[in-house]
């Protein structure tokens, strides 16, 4: 125990998971004087996967690892920015003076659907919502899900019989919680026959009267079957969704009558696209898709029944300054330390292995003389950002580090990079008492090998993990969104084309930038996938391996901005193709329209800490549980755990970090 009996509690990694754990532990002044903790984080910034950083040499420009946004029946995160917002003691000048300047709604949804041989958007306007996120008053329960469910249904039934040539099944009817839930199902049973037999007899007539129809009828089809499907497999059992996790969505989807075109339309091609959920990053072959069918239900049907305020909500800079920001300032002002530049290395357990022993570190740097502690963050435009880079004038020797990790093609945060300047080693009892595990999981294997070994739980959790890597691309035109072509408003897009199948109109981050003047973007658009894998990412012993990817990376963007721009952006494309002319795109340089894809932000996240964590089916219940005791002075926290939402996201691991906090909290 440290001084005045505190428990030091050593947080392992810079993520939400572990910032929330960090956060939680320290939540109150009865815990302050409780628990005294040191967050120890690999390279410069804080943010793992969410990490942002501010390009000082061009624009102070926020490069991303890709498309952010909070969804809006994220509880936990929601909850987390809220509290950390309140307390922050902020700038004046700051524009984020609380969450809700930080996070903005986000109103449409698109999806991209290829039909007749073109691909065409599928706007989808959301009104504003009832509620506030972070409030988890009203949230459905079985019978309230059920019950929105077949309203949901009911009104695209009612909007398609305007249309039909037959009179509509439905009757005045309503899904009653007091209604025995047997009753239920059979009346469910017979209300979807109807339905399913009227629509037969009139869809090939409603096919034909355009694309508004055919997607009524499309939704319909696919709300027979999730309705159904719900009654039969989860409604009744005990697990709720975790019912169906074995199945993967497409595979539940075809179980209970839909077919296979509805089971891979564009509204689930959605679903998996939001999670990355390809094996292997496999875009190309729909039967890579894969994931836990009660997981894609599970976001489906709180995307469209609990979400408050908006289905999306957008951050108003980089996910660092929005998100990394609050959290790590607060943690400041409550007097706890954060020390960067620290790589673990190794997990060592106690001889009978009930406890975490010891912790080994790599200092990959020292700071320069007469600089007592590292100031990480810097303000843009009054907000609190994190550089794209370390500041190498705070660290001994950084010009010639910098030089070294240029010449390399990668930075501190990169598994291939070894700079050292030193080692530390973290014993309990002088160091810590406790520790949270919060790197993420696809660097557990080569971190925490005697867990692996010695831990079942631990051990079917790190070695069943499935994680994927995944692609961004970041590019800034010279003209605004709707001179590029594109009519319909601020939008986020999924389900387009491969191989970037989401797109994020984000120019609202221009007045968070400091362009000059003789180079000012008009637009900002973010886009992002799963990157396909190759034996060659995973080389620890090949340095060239970043600059690889990076490169492989960037050259298909440029390919894909050259076939695939004409859908999204018409008007910004060479006369006579379908491509985007490079000369929109902003160059400092002012190179030749060939090169100027040099000059946008590309970026492939390969690191073992950078992968997406999937939820691929029968991987649910290995999943590890924040409170899990087997290591009497430890918990796990990430997404990689098992949370109310078993995917990898901001809300699966601000809640893990919460649990893990609270779990320490009663044990310790």
């Amino acid at each position: 125990m440290s001084e005045g009996n505190k428990t030091r509690v050593a947080v392992l990694g810079g993520g939400l998971g572990a910032m929330s754990a960090a956060f939680e532990l320290t939540r109150t002044a009865a815990l302050r004087e409780r628990f005294e903790v040191t967050v120890y984080s690999q390279g410069w910034r804080l943010g793992g996967k969410g990490a942002s950083g501010r390009n000082r040499a061009v624009g102070d420009r926020i490069e991303e690892h890709g498309l952010h946004a909070f969804l809006g029946f994220y509880r936990h995160a929601f909850t987390l920015m809220e509290e950390a917002y309140a307390e922050w003691l902020k700038q004046p000048d700051n524009p984020f003076q609380s969450w809700t300047d930080a996070f903005k709604p986000q109103y449409q949804i698109s999806l991209g659907e290829w039909h007749d041989g073109t691909w065409k958007a599928w706007n989808i306007d959301v009104p504003p919502l009832p509620g506030r996120p972070g409030d988890d008053a009203g949230r459905p329960g079985k019978l309230g899900y059920l019950e929105q469910l077949v309203r949901w249904l009911e009104a695209r039934v009612a909007a398609l019989t305007v249309h039909a040539p037959s009179s509509s099944p439905l009757r005045t009817h309503g899904v009653i919680a007091e209604i025995e839930e047997a009753a239920h199902a059979v009346w469910i049973h017979g209300f979807l026959g109807e339905i399913g037999a009227w629509l037969a007899r009139v869809a090939d007539s409603l096919r034909g009267l355009g694309d508004d129809l055919r997607r009524l009828v499309l939704l319909v089809e696919l709300g027979i079957a999730v309705v159904r499907g719900y009654v039969v497999d989860v409604l009744f059992s005990p697990r709720g969704f975790r019912a169906i996790d074995d199945l993967d969505f497409k595979a539940w989807l075809v179980k209970h009558g839909a077919s296979q075109a509805v089971a891979w339309s564009p509204p689930v091609v959605a679903l998996y696209d939001l999670g990355f959920a390809w094996t292997r990053g496999d875009t190309s072959d729909p039967s890579c898709a894969q994931a836990a069918a009660g997981v894609v239900l599970q976001v489906a049907m709180d995307m469209v029944f609990a979400c408050k305020g908006a289905p999306l909500w957008k951050m108003q800079a980089g996910m660092g300054d929005t998100v990394f920001s609050p959290v790590y300032e607060v943690l400041q002002q409550r007097g706890q330390q954060v020390k960067l530049f620290r790589r673990v290395e190794d997990i060592r357990l106690s001889a009978d292995g009930r406890t975490i022993d010891e912790i080994e570190l790599t200092r990959q740097v020292d700071l320069a003389p007469g600089v007592d502690a590292y100031t990480p963050t810097f303000p843009v435009n009054g907000v609190v950002s994190w550089p794209s880079e370390p500041f190498w004038d705070q660290i001994a020797d950084g010009a010639a580090i910098a030089a070294r990790l240029a010449e390399a093609g990668y930075t501190l945060e990169s598994a291939w990079c070894h700079e050292r300047a030193g080692t530390e080693t973290l014993v309990r009892g002088r160091d810590f008492d406790a520790v949270v595990v919060g790197i993420s999981v696809g660097e557990l294997p080569r971190i925490a090998r005697q867990l692996v070994k010695r831990v079942p739980s631990w051990g079917v959790a790190i070695t069943s993990a499935v994680t994927t890597p995944t692609q961004s691309m970041q590019i800034w035109l010279d003209r605004d969104i709707e001179a590029l072509g594109w009519t319909h408003g601020e939008t986020i897009m999924t389900a387009y084309s491969e191989p970037f199948d989401t797109w994020g109109e984000m120019s609202h981050l221009l007045v968070r930038e400091r362009w000059p003047a003789t180079h000012q973007p008009r637009a900002i658009e973010y886009f992002c996938s799963a990157l396909p894998e190759t034996p060659d990412m995973n080389d620890p012993a090949d340095a060239a391996t970043p600059r690889r990817v990076e490169d492989r990376v960037r050259a298909t963007g440029a390919a894909y901005l050259q076939s695939c721009a004409g859908t999204i952006f018409p008007l910004a494309c060479v006369p006579g193709q379908s491509g985007l002319d490079f000369d929109r795109l902003i160059d400092l340089e002012d190179r030749p329209a060939s090169q100027r894809i040099a000059a946008q932000w590309t970026r492939a996240n390969i690191d073992p800490t950078e992968r997406y964590v999937l939820s691929p089916p029968g991987s649910i219940d290995h999943r590890l549980r924040p409170d899990d005791a087997s290591i009497t002075n430890a918990v796990p926290a990430g997404d990689w755990t098992y949370a109310t939402l078993p995917a990898g996201c901001a809300e699966s691991a601000t809640e893990s970090g919460k649990l893990a906090a609270q779990a320490l909290i009663k044990r310790l």
